[in-house]
């Protein structure tokens, strides 16, 4: 079995359990390691431990592609060693590489949000602007991600329980999330009164009656941004980044907005609960003894005057 013929049933082991993006940047990164192997290493089931680590700590990559290269490369090791097509697996003993816990980026405020959202009229009779209204307000109003709208179905909303069947999410995970009433309203019309082809199951299409892409929701809240001129350099994933940070920041319960998000692991949504910069000024004012102390003056410093003579030349 050649190395190609190793990479394509991996990759086909795959396509059960994750989701397309996922599986297309494993293939890039399996195809740049053979590229690799086969220039100064016979192959890849001959690699050793110290060549694979040369190709993963490349100078150039940062340190978050580089934990993913090791990522990618561990699982297809480890499947290569689970059906004996290696004897030894090279990630043995092997612990993941450390990586610096970034802040979440490109959070909006609810002011800033709210701008950006008004710069489509939610009344709109223009059937293609009100399709992207109720799309800005989806990815609001559910925290959902730009592939998760443009995979929807018509049959996948109940207006009368007002919420949405996620299937096609990023984890391969369905889930009910429910649907805010304005969001709600919106969407009832919109399938209503404004779908190209009402015949067809894709919930959200453009102008020719097709299936939304995910591109086209990327350029659309790009194009917005630039227009209601807001400090953030929002994306459509700002919006699901958004609603989580404001939900958690009143007081949801920190379960709740992993189950509306669809992390597998709870640590995927704490990161939105860090507080923002002008939140601990706030708190530190209102709560510091220092602080709290409105009257107190502040001691006056006498500085010391210091005199320095000229040295003579004698």
């Amino acid at each position: 079995m050649t190395d190609e013929d190793l990479l394509h049933s991996f990759i086909g082991s795959m396509k059960l359990r994750r989701a397309d993006s996922t599986i297309k940047r494993y293939g890039d990164i399996l195809v740049k390691f053979m590229a690799f192997a086969s220039e100064g290493v016979k192959g890849v089931r001959n690699a050793t431990k110290e060549e694979i680590m040369l190709f993963v700590c490349a100078p150039k990559l940062s340190s978050r592609t580089w934990v993913q290269y090791f990522s990618v490369l561990k699982h297809f090791y480890t499947w290569m060693h689970d059906r004996d097509v290696i004897i030894h697996n090279p990630f043995d003993k092997l612990k993941y590489p450390k990586t610096p816990k970034l802040l979440p980026k490109n959070i909006m405020s609810t002011k800033e949000t709210e701008k950006l959202l008004a710069q489509i009229p939610a009344n709109s009779e223009n059937p293609l602007v009100y399709r992207d209204r109720t799309i800005l307000e989806l990815l609001y109003s559910c925290s959902l991600r730009r592939s998760e709208v443009t995979a929807l179905d018509v049959s996948d909303f109940d207006a009368d329980a007002r919420s949405l069947r996620i299937d096609a999410g990023k984890t391969r995970r369905g889930r009910i999330v429910p649907v805010g009433q304005f969001a709600g309203e919106l969407l009832s019309k919109y399938i209503a009164e404004y779908r190209q082809k009402p015949e067809s199951k894709a919930l959200f299409q453009n102008y020719r009656g097709e299936r939304l892409s995910a591109k086209y929701i990327t350029t659309c809240v790009r194009k917005l941004r630039q227009k209601s001129e807001i400090r953030t350099k929002a994306s459509s994933h700002s919006f699901r980044k958004s609603s989580a940070t404001h939900m958690l920041k009143n007081g949801a319960p920190l379960a709740s907005v992993q189950a509306l998000l669809g992390h597998a692991v709870i640590s995927s949504t704490e990161v939105y609960t860090k507080v923002y910069s002008k939140d601990l000024f706030r708190i530190h004012r209102a709560h510091h003894p220092r602080e709290k102390q409105k009257n107190q003056v502040l001691p006056q410093l006498e500085v010391p005057v210091l005199l320095f003579r000229r040295k003579t030349k004698k």
